[in-house]
């Protein structure tokens, strides 16, 4: 409900009354929309990681990637990272959120390859960057902002990747051009060499 226009003469205390008023339905609004995603991330078959030690490392991972390249402003990884076989038109991930709150990124559990992981990881994370910091995305989610931040974060990483290293155990290398892009599952599992179940 739009409150009228305030007339000139209007007493202090009225517009005061309508400013709360206006910040309460402002907030009303925001909170159905973060509930709305959670919904639909919640509307994915989501699951335990039949790997307890792949999730763990994903998770460390992601916290250690949130402070190197985030300054920790990202959601803690066990409060945040998902699994599921389908997290949105098969890809290697998704974010969820909204109004400048991550929800979520839903991982696809397929991916067995720890490196592939890492580079999803990363690119969902600067999703949630964007969304955080309230970034224009326009009419694009891989726009100026997205790719200006991908290739941020792949530099700042470039001098730590003996930490990823130490966390996944393999050795990790990272592009701004692999990360910035959307994969989908069939190209992770054919890196991997795994053609199984993919159409040729």
């Amino acid at each position: 409900m739009e409150l009228p226009e305030l007339r000139p003469d209007t007493p202090p205390e009225e517009r005061d009354r309508r400013q709360r008023r206006r910040v309460r339905q402002q907030e009303m609004c925001r909170q159905k929309k973060i509930s709305e995603i959670e919904t639909a991330m919640h509307r994915l078959e989501l699951v335990d990681h039949p790997d307890v030690t792949f999730s763990n490392k994903i998770i460390d991972a992601y916290d250690n990637i949130n402070d190197i390249c985030f300054n920790g402003r990202l959601p803690p990884g066990k409060d945040t990272i998902h699994w599921s076989p389908t997290p949105y038109r098969y890809a290697g991930g998704c974010m969820y959120g909204v109004h400048g709150v991550v929800v979520g990124i839903v991982l696809n559990v397929s991916i067995t390859s720890l490196p592939e992981m890492i580079s999803v990881v990363v690119h969902e994370m600067m999703h949630a960057d964007v969304e955080i910091r309230r970034l224009p995305i326009g009419m694009q989610s891989h726009g100026r902002h997205f790719k200006d931040g991908v290739k941020r974060a792949v530099e700042a990483l470039q001098g730590q990747l003996d930490v990823l290293h130490n966390i996944v155990g393999t050795e990790i290398t990272l592009d701004a051009k692999t990360v910035g892009k959307s994969r989908s599952v069939s190209t992770y599992r054919r890196s991997e060499g795994i053609t199984d179940g993919l159409p040729d």
